[in-house]
Formats: structure tokens, C-alpha cells, sequence
């Protein structure tokens, strides 16, 4: 077998682009026979129904599928060349054309603008100081809100009435109102900031009638009683934060002094005193008022004097860090009263030669293994009962440094020093 394509088996497949003669030669030894064939190449229809497309409700579209006196076939079952359609929801054609034996496949996708509907939801209202989101809804639209805005969204927080047109790309319009108003928020008072004692208790209230109460210490009740043992030495807070039926809510913040007191022991005649105390009020005479008459007459380490007797007051105020000299007639206790000092968070100066400093620990300690970041600038460390520390001579019979005590030391140059910590 000898075909024009050069092939030599019995049987020939062929895909022709074109319209061709094929031809064919058959020996049988002896003798030969020939034949041709003419295949004629018939082309596709071409179909084009259009580009996907967007329209309006009650807007028509008309659908040509081109190739006269060929056999149609329509999604919708319709077998003319062309169609209308009426689409209300978006929807998805297609037609199949047949002609000469061949057939082509076009679909077309029709979407459709929705229709404007404006819903911001019923009337409401929203605490003060809140804001609300109001969706004009139907997106895609046009929007013009009573306020000038023209999203889709806009965010309000003041009571009034807002108004919104929505149009669509059909030119299609629709409006929606709504009144916000606003609710008043919760009144909670837990009172003017104070100050306790150790030992005290107190009794908070953040008034009646609320949905929930939550306190910053993990309590929930209208009332809560603190205990100083649960509070540091200093200013503490504690708040509230309530909720009403409307479901605002509002908070209040009561700031709390823990006082506490150090009891100082002073015997009949001279002694140096200090304090770890930080006082509610300073001033040397309101600290030391307990001791009247006892008291004949304080000292500091700069020679200013109190004189109950003559009312003279040179000293002013307690200073932190400082030290006294007092002069009993007899036996005696001193409390003072204030906010304990944390030593290692709270630096003083000590001047070059002599003064008087205090003792800031409430905890005895060593003096050589407190004083020691300071041992090259000491001379001698003194207490009220001559008890030296002399580091020179690596002399100390003081032994610890006592709450309630003062020194007087001598230095060779200003320091600026800090206690270890309790």
C-alpha cells in the first residue's frame, strides 16, 4: 500500500486542516490498482452571543447566535437564532450551534443590580461616650446620609435623627431614618481618697442596683470590706467598674494611704533618733507633739534646735535620711505615723565632716557590711551611747545598726548613700 502521505499500512488516519485529494496504490505482485479520495474540510461555526454583562431589573437582552440557517440550541430550551431574555436574578446562558455537521458551544453570564434597599435598623439608643455603626445596606449603591457622608457606613455618637438615599446604578432610590438617643451613664462614688492604719478595715459601696460590679482586687459585690493586710505600705488604688441595665457602664477610682507607725524608745536624757517613716505632716513639732512636756529640746546634725519652751522651731520638718539628738526628762515613746521608706529605693546626702544620719531600715544590720560602699569616705560613725564604728582601725563596737537610732559621722568628703534593702 502506498498512500500520497507516504504511509504503507492498509488503513490511513487522517485530521485534515484543509480541504485535500488522497490517494492510494495497491500491488499485488503482478498487478496494481489506484483510487482518490477528495475530503472537503468544513469550518466551525463561530458563535459569539457577546461579553458577560450587568443590567438593570425589567431591562431586556437580546442574544444573537449568528449563523443563519444553522440548528440553535438554548439553555432555555429556545431554538431560534436569537433570543430575549427578561433576567430578574442573575443567571448563566448558553447555545449550542450546529451547521454542516459541526457544532460550536458561546455561553454569556448576566448579572443584575440589586434593588436599593435602605434598612439602618430600628430606633435605639447608645451610652454616652459611645459610638454606633449605621450600614445603609444594598452595597454598591450610591449614599447620601443626612450628616454629608456618603459611605456606606458612617460612625455616630450623638443623639439625633439620621436619614440616608440610597440610589442604585439604575438610577433606582430608596431612604431609611432612624433617631439614636442616648443613655446617661451610671453614677458611682466610692467617696473622697483616704488614709489607714494598720488594723483598720474599709468599707466600700458602689451603690445599688446595678447588673454587675467588678472591683480591681477580682471582687463583684455592690459592697467590699479591705483589710490594711492586703495593701503595701504607700498609695494604693482600688476601682470599680459597674454596669446598668442599659449596659453602660462607668468606673470610679478611690486612692488609699496605708499608714503605718514606727514606736521609738527614748530613754531620760540625750539619745540620737530617727525614723523609717516618712510622716503624714513633717513638721518636727506635730511629730514630736506626744512627748510634751517630756520633751526639753531637739537637735540636728546642722545645730538647728526645737525648744518646746521658748516655741522656737528651727529644724521645720523631719528630712529623710536625717538624725536627732533629744533631751527627755524622763522616759518616753515616740510614734510616727506615714508611709514606711524603702531604703534601697531611697538615696540621701551625708556632708563632709560631722553630722547626724538616720536609719532608714526597719531591720538590724551590721554597720561595717552596711556602711561599707561608703568605708573610704568615714572617719567615725557614733551612737548615743559612744559606741564607735572605726574603720581605720577596723574598730566596731556599735555591732548593728538599730531601727530608731541615729549616728553621728564624720566624713571626709559628701556622699551621696543608700541603705540595703530590709
Amino acid at each position: 500500500y502506498n498512500w500520497t502521505t507516504g504511509d504503507t499500512s492498509q488503513t490511513l488516519s487522517i485530521v485534515p486542516l484543509s480541504t485535500a485529494y488522497y490517494s492510494l496504490t495497491v500491488s499485488d505482485m503482478a498487478c496494481t490498482a489506484s483510487d482518490t479520495v477528495l475530503v472537503e474540510v468544513v469550518p466551525l461555526p463561530l458563535v459569539d452571543i457577546g461579553a458577560d454583562t450587568i443590567i438593570c431589573v425589567k431591562d431586556t437582552v437580546i442574544l444573537d447566535a449568528g449563523n443563519p440557517g444553522a440548528s440553535y440550541l438554548w439553555s432555555n430550551s429556545d431554538t431560534a437564532q436569537s433570543i430575549e431574555i427578561y433576567p430578574i436574578i442573575p443567571q448563566f446562558i448558553w447555545v449550542d450551534v450546529s451547521q454542516n455537521g459541526c457544532s460550536t458551544i458561546d455561553s454569556f453570564y448576566v448579572d443584575v443590580f440589586p434593588d436599593p434597599i435602605a434598612d439602618i435598623g430600628n430606633d435605639t439608643s447608645v451610652c454616652i461616650g459611645e459610638s454606633l455603626i449605621l450600614n445603609a445596606g444594598t452595597p454598591g449603591c450610591t449614599y447620601f446620609w443626612s450628616t454629608g457622608e456618603s459611605s456606606q457606613e458612617i460612625l455616630i455618637s450623638s443623639p439625633d435623627f439620621y436619614n440616608v438615599e440610597i440610589y442604585n446604578q439604575c438610577n433606582e432610590f430608596d431612604e431609611d431614618t432612624i433617631y439614636v438617643g442616648q443613655f446617661q451613664l451610671p453614677l458611682v462614688n466610692l467617696g473622697n481618697d483616704t488614709s489607714v492604719n494598720f488594723g483598720d478595715t474599709i468599707s466600700l459601696d458602689a451603690g445599688g442596683g446595678f447588673l454587675s460590679y467588678n472591683w480591681s482586687n477580682g471582687l463583684n459585690g455592690q459592697i467590699v470590706l479591705l483589710d490594711t493586710g492586703i495593701l503595701l505600705p504607700g498609695l494604693n488604688s482600688i476601682s470599680v467598674l459597674i454596669t446598668d441595665s442599659n449596659f453602660c457602664t462607668n468606673s470610679d477610682t478611690l486612692l488609699i494611704t496605708y499608714q503605718t507607725s514606727q514606736i521609738i524608745s527614748l530613754p531620760q536624757g540625750w539619745s540620737i533618733i530617727s525614723t523609717y517613716i516618712d510622716p503624714v505632716d513633717p513638721n518636727v513639732e506635730l511629730v514630736m507633739s506626744s512627748l510634751m512636756p517630756n520633751l526639753i529640746i531637739a537637735k540636728n546634725g546642722s545645730g538647728n534646735v526645737y525648744w518646746p519652751l521658748y516655741s522656737l522651731n528651727g529644724i521645720g520638718n523631719i528630712i529623710i535620711g536625717e538624725g536627732y539628738q533629744i533631751h527627755m526628762t524622763s522616759l518616753d515613746i515616740l510614734e510616727v505615723l506615714g508611709t514606711e521608706i524603702v531604703p534601697e529605693n531611697t538615696p540621701f546626702p551625708i556632708s563632709q565632716g560631722w553630722s547626724i544620719i538616720g536609719y532608714l531600715r526597719n531591720s538590724p544590720a551590721p554597720a561595717d557590711s552596711l556602711l561599707a560602699p561608703i568605708v573610704n569616705y568615714i572617719v567615725i560613725v557614733k551612737n548615743s551611747n559612744g559606741m564607735i564604728y572605726w574603720p581605720i582601725f577596723g574598730l566596731n563596737n556599735i555591732g548593728n545598726m538599730n531601727p530608731g537610732e541615729g549616728y553621728q559621722i564624720k566624713m571626709v568628703a559628701p556622699v551621696n548613700f543608700t541603705y540595703q534593702a530590709n
